[in-house]
Parts: structure tokens; sequence; C-alpha cells
């Protein structure tokens, strides 16, 4: 199956109500029914922000394995920076570092309110981060305003997709900013290392297994330096790879999406496998998981006999289920 390719602000237009709209959004809810997931384009990131990512991420990953160890978090894997010898105690085969911060440990990083508006931009960031939270890595030096900033482009085009959603759902957007306002999006890193000719004899290596995220949704900005890796899973079990395109982002649907849309809208499985084509340089995703907090319990936007999730508890039974992570 074929993965569409959408522009954020096409459907921002369409989803304010235009007459010719509705073909554009009925192309949009196949997607999100099948395979749940799409490119996304025209998000509000410069090129030069995205340079400025990249760069700070991959020199943070180059840093010695005992200084990165330092920004672990050892309640959670999911928080901090997570690899090697460490990601294994989760159960994990997984060949990869990651490294992930929101605010539920960062009270910097700030998510839209109820108007999907964000606050000014603090202009003492990087003291008050590094006061706030011992997770942050204090080098390289523009690491932590380069987050920051790249952070409110994502809760910017966060809350402007989810205006989108509530018209294809057919509710108010106050009724979806209720749920969203205040959410816990985590910002993330994976940085996939460069492949040996071990990896190359190994029939499509697994770098991160088969699996579906535990949001709303997530945004996906994939580097151009390494193609191939990443495949969503159809709902009739085939696998699509999705190639790395120039100034496009992928957008999954998950899990908390298909329990807010009544189960109409697939949390997509997807995973990172590596061909033996693929070049030997190193591979860095940063995904953007956008989820409400913890402290929310949320009600379906479309199924009333369905129970209510109380967030954090789902959370941490999903983790559990899917894998072996302690207590």
């Amino acid at each position: 199956m074929a993965i569409a390719t959408f522009s954020l602000s096409e459907l921002a237009e369409a989803a304010r109500g235009s007459s010719d709209s509705e073909p554009l959004l009925r192309e949009l809810d196949a997607a999100l029914v099948d395979p749940g997931a799409f490119r996304l384009t025209d998000l509000p990131v410069s090129d030069e922000l995205l340079e400025e990512l990249q760069a700070t991420t991959r020199a943070f990953f180059s840093l010695p394995m005992d200084t990165k160890a330092t920004f672990r978090f050892v309640e959670d894997q999911y928080v901090g920076w997570c690899g090697g010898e460490y990601l294994s105690q989760y159960g994990s085969a997984d060949r990869k570092e990651m490294y992930h911060v929101g605010p539920r440990v960062a009270p910097t990083l700030a998510a839209h309110a109820k108007d999907g508006s964000l606050p000014a931009a603090d202009a003492d960031v990087v003291a008050h981060a590094l006061a706030s939270c011992s997770l942050w890595p204090d080098q390289p030096v523009a690491f932590i305003p380069v987050w920051h900033a790249y952070y409110a482009a994502m809760q910017e085009a966060a809350a402007v997709f989810g205006g989108v959603l509530a018209r294809l759902l057919q509710i108010a957007p106050d009724t979806w900013f209720d749920t969203m306002q205040g959410n816990w999006a985590d910002l993330a890193a994976n940085y996939y290392p460069p492949i040996g000719e071990a990896d190359r004899s190994a029939e499509a290596p697994v770098y991160n297994a088969a699996h579906s995220d535990l949001t709303v949704f997530t945004i996906l900005y994939q580097d151009q330096s390494r193609a191939g890796g990443l495949s969503v899973e159809s709902a009739d079990g085939s696998w699509t790879m999705v190639e790395p395109v120039p100034h496009s982002y992928v957008v999954n649907v998950g899990e908390l999406l298909t329990y807010l849309s009544g189960g109409r809208w697939r949390a997509a499985p997807h995973q990172v496998t590596v061909s033996e084509e693929a070049p030997t340089s190193a591979r860095l995703s940063v995904p953007f998981f956008y989820r409400p907090s913890d402290e929310r319990i949320v009600t379906s936007f479309v199924d009333p006999e369905a129970p209510p999730i109380a967030v954090g508890d789902w959370v941490i039974e999903r983790k559990r289920r899917a894998r072996a992570v302690p207590d």
C-alpha cells in the first residue's frame, strides 16, 4: 500500500470548511483507517532548525557512553538516555540508543494551551532547563535551545492537526482541546549505529522491533543520511517501506487515537530493519510522541459505551504488556 502525502496547511484550510474540501478530508480519513500512517509536509520548521537539530543530536550521541549514562533515568527507559546494556535490561533486543524528554520531567518544555497557543520563548531557557531537570545534557551547548525550539514547533503542528482531526470526528474543536491542552508529549531521538558486516550477513536485522505507539499520534522526522529502514504494516499484513523524503514527516496513528475514534482509525504497527543494500552510516530519527498528560482521564469522542481511560495507568499497563519493563 502506498503511503499518502498531505500538506498541513491544506488540511487546516479544508478543516475550516470550504465547499470543495471534502475529497481531501476523505483521503486523510482513508489513510488514518489503513495503514494508519502518512507523510505530512508544510510543518512550521525551518531548514536551519532541522540542520541544528540533527547536528546537536548527533553530537550528543557521539559523547562517551559513560557521559551519556549520567542522563539515564533508572525508573523508565522512556525518559532521558537509554542504550546498550541498559536497553537490554528492559527485555529489548533493539540495536539503538534513545533520548526522551517531555513536560512530565522537564517543566521548561511547554505544551499548547486550549486555543492551541504557546507561551513566549524563554530567554534564559538553558539555565532554567538545567535547574529544573537533571536529565538535560549541558553539551553540546546548543542542545537545549535547539530541542526547545523544535519542541515548540511540534506542539504548534500538533495543535493545527488536532483541529483537522476534530473536523473529521465531527466534534467541536473545544472538545478535542479540552483533552489535549497541557499534554505530556515527549520529544525523542533514536540513534541507530552504523551497519557492520555482521549485520549485513543477517537477514533483515531488527533495529527497532515491530510495535505501535502509546500516543494519540506521532510525528517523525527521518534524516536523509541512510535510506530505508522504517516500514509500516497495513491491515492486510503487508509491510511498506517508508523512505525518508526531504521536507516531509511521517505521521502515524497511536493506540489512544484508535480509542478516541471508536476504533475507526488504526494504530499502525511499524519497525526499523536494515537491508543488505543499506549504507554504513548511522541513522537518526526524531519522533514527537503526542498524548495527554498521565493525569488525564479521557473518554472516547465517538463511542459512549467505551470505558474511560486513566492515561497514566493505561500507559504503565501497556508498557508492561508490550515488554518486560520493571515496576
